[in-house]
Protein backbone atom coordinates (compact mmCIF):
# COMPACT_ATOMS: atom_id res chain seq x y z
CA UNK A 1 0.00 0.00 0.00
CA UNK A 2 3.02 2.40 0.65
CA UNK A 3 4.29 2.61 -2.80
CA UNK A 4 0.78 2.87 -4.46
CA UNK A 5 -0.94 5.60 -2.67
CA UNK A 6 -4.32 5.96 -5.48
CA UNK A 7 -4.28 2.35 -5.32
CA UNK A 8 -4.63 2.63 -1.32
CA UNK A 9 -6.99 5.77 -1.19
CA UNK A 10 -9.22 3.90 -3.82
CA UNK A 11 -9.81 0.93 -1.83
CA UNK A 12 -10.36 2.90 0.83
CA UNK A 13 -12.64 5.08 -0.81
CA UNK A 14 -14.71 1.62 -1.94
CA UNK A 15 -14.27 0.38 1.30
CA UNK A 16 -15.36 3.20 3.88
CA UNK A 17 -18.25 5.06 1.26
CA UNK A 18 -21.06 3.54 3.30
CA UNK A 19 -19.36 3.24 6.50
CA UNK A 20 -20.44 5.34 9.51
CA UNK A 21 -18.11 7.94 11.41
CA UNK A 22 -17.95 5.19 14.44
CA UNK A 23 -16.95 2.50 11.71
CA UNK A 24 -14.77 4.86 10.04
CA UNK A 25 -13.00 5.53 13.19
CA UNK A 26 -13.12 1.84 14.42
CA UNK A 27 -11.03 1.09 11.10
CA UNK A 28 -8.58 4.03 11.74
CA UNK A 29 -7.60 2.83 15.38
CA UNK A 30 -7.18 -1.09 13.21
CA UNK A 31 -4.70 1.32 11.04
CA UNK A 32 -3.09 3.13 13.81
CA UNK A 33 -2.17 -0.22 15.62
CA UNK A 34 -0.77 -1.59 12.81
CA UNK A 35 1.41 1.80 12.26
CA UNK A 36 -0.22 1.84 8.91
CA UNK A 37 0.31 5.88 8.54
CA UNK A 38 -0.83 6.09 4.88
CA UNK A 39 -4.36 4.76 5.32
CA UNK A 40 -5.19 6.52 8.10
CA UNK A 41 -3.64 9.90 6.90
CA UNK A 42 -6.41 9.14 3.74
CA UNK A 43 -8.69 7.94 6.28
CA UNK A 44 -8.27 11.75 7.87
CA UNK A 45 -8.51 13.28 4.42
CA UNK A 46 -11.45 11.90 3.43
CA UNK A 47 -13.64 12.42 6.51
CA UNK A 48 -16.53 15.16 6.40
CA UNK A 49 -14.28 16.44 9.56
CA UNK A 50 -13.40 20.26 8.99
CA UNK A 51 -9.67 20.69 8.33
CA UNK A 52 -8.85 21.92 11.26
CA UNK A 53 -10.47 18.97 13.20
CA UNK A 54 -8.16 17.23 11.29
CA UNK A 55 -4.75 19.20 12.15
CA UNK A 56 -5.65 18.80 15.36
CA UNK A 57 -6.04 15.17 15.34
CA UNK A 58 -3.33 12.91 16.84
CA UNK A 59 -4.29 9.55 14.55
CA UNK A 60 -1.75 10.46 12.34
CA UNK A 61 1.32 10.79 14.91
CA UNK A 62 -0.44 7.78 16.87
CA UNK A 63 0.36 5.79 13.37
CA UNK A 64 3.73 6.99 12.99
CA UNK A 65 4.58 6.70 16.60
CA UNK A 66 3.68 2.81 16.18
CA UNK A 67 5.44 2.69 12.81
CA UNK A 68 8.88 4.02 14.44
CA UNK A 69 8.19 1.82 17.18
CA UNK A 70 7.73 -1.29 14.79
CA UNK A 71 10.67 -0.54 12.28
CA UNK A 72 12.94 -0.77 15.06
CA UNK A 73 11.42 -2.59 18.21
CA UNK A 74 14.31 -2.52 20.45
CA UNK A 75 14.70 1.16 20.31
CA UNK A 76 11.21 3.18 21.02
CA UNK A 77 12.52 5.68 22.87
CA UNK A 78 14.62 7.25 19.74
CA UNK A 79 14.62 10.87 18.63
CA UNK A 80 12.34 10.59 16.09
CA UNK A 81 9.54 8.71 18.28
CA UNK A 82 9.86 11.03 20.68
CA UNK A 83 9.45 14.06 18.39
CA UNK A 84 6.17 12.19 17.43
CA UNK A 85 5.42 11.38 20.89
CA UNK A 86 5.94 15.73 21.80
CA UNK A 87 3.84 16.51 18.73
CA UNK A 88 0.63 13.83 19.27
CA UNK A 89 1.14 15.63 23.12
CA UNK A 90 0.42 19.14 22.22
CA UNK A 91 -2.64 17.99 19.86
CA UNK A 92 -4.33 15.99 22.69
CA UNK A 93 -3.52 18.54 25.35
CA UNK A 94 -5.86 21.27 23.18
CA UNK A 95 -8.48 18.60 23.05
CA UNK A 96 -10.97 18.93 25.87
CA UNK A 97 -11.70 15.75 28.24
CA UNK A 98 -14.26 13.84 25.68
CA UNK A 99 -12.24 14.36 22.73
CA UNK A 100 -9.03 13.09 24.71
CA UNK A 101 -10.77 10.30 25.93
CA UNK A 102 -12.67 9.18 22.63
CA UNK A 103 -9.04 9.61 20.95
CA UNK A 104 -7.46 7.15 23.60
CA UNK A 105 -10.02 4.62 23.13
CA UNK A 106 -10.16 2.05 20.66
CA UNK A 107 -7.60 -1.10 19.31
CA UNK A 108 -4.83 0.97 18.90
CA UNK A 109 -4.25 1.71 22.51
CA UNK A 110 -2.93 -0.96 23.77
CA UNK A 111 -0.10 -0.72 20.64
CA UNK A 112 -0.01 3.12 21.08
CA UNK A 113 0.97 2.68 25.14
CA UNK A 114 3.76 -0.40 24.25
CA UNK A 115 5.22 2.05 21.34
CA UNK A 116 5.37 5.51 23.20
CA UNK A 117 8.93 6.57 24.07
CA UNK A 118 9.68 6.00 28.14
CA UNK A 119 11.13 9.60 28.20
CA UNK A 120 8.07 11.19 27.56
CA UNK A 121 5.69 8.47 29.58
CA UNK A 122 5.34 10.85 32.18
CA UNK A 123 3.75 13.43 29.90
CA UNK A 124 1.41 10.72 28.94
CA UNK A 125 0.74 9.65 32.28
CA UNK A 126 0.12 13.41 32.91
CA UNK A 127 -2.15 13.90 30.04
CA UNK A 128 -4.56 10.41 31.30
CA UNK A 129 -5.01 11.38 34.94
CA UNK A 130 -7.04 14.16 33.46
CA UNK A 131 -9.35 12.48 31.98
CA UNK A 132 -12.74 11.68 33.99
CA UNK A 133 -12.17 9.14 37.30
CA UNK A 134 -13.55 6.39 35.48
CA UNK A 135 -11.81 6.76 32.03
CA UNK A 136 -8.59 7.08 34.00
CA UNK A 137 -9.22 3.92 35.88
CA UNK A 138 -9.26 1.92 32.56
CA UNK A 139 -6.46 3.61 31.25
CA UNK A 140 -4.39 3.51 33.99
CA UNK A 141 -4.63 -0.46 34.35
CA UNK A 142 -3.65 -0.79 30.63
CA UNK A 143 -0.91 1.44 31.17
CA UNK A 144 -0.07 -0.54 34.05
CA UNK A 145 -0.35 -4.30 32.24
CA UNK A 146 1.70 -2.73 29.55
CA UNK A 147 4.20 -1.04 31.80
CA UNK A 148 4.88 -4.55 33.32
CA UNK A 149 5.45 -6.15 30.17
CA UNK A 150 8.23 -3.29 29.10
CA UNK A 151 9.90 -4.39 32.16
CA UNK A 152 9.18 -0.87 33.52
CA UNK A 153 7.82 -2.01 36.96
CA UNK A 154 8.18 1.02 39.30
CA UNK A 155 6.41 3.14 36.37
CA UNK A 156 3.40 0.15 36.75
CA UNK A 157 3.39 0.86 40.43
CA UNK A 158 3.51 4.68 40.55
CA UNK A 159 0.18 4.08 37.82
CA UNK A 160 -1.86 1.52 40.23
CA UNK A 161 -1.23 4.19 43.07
Amino acid sequence: AQSEPEKLSTTLEDLLSNCSPNRKAIIASHLIAKGAVDAVESIMNMSSTPDKAKRDSPSIEFAKIVSSSLADPMNAANDSSSELARLALQKLRRMNSEQLITCLKGPHVEMLFRSWPLDQLSDLLELVNSASEHERNSLNLQLAAIMINRNCHSVAKQIVK
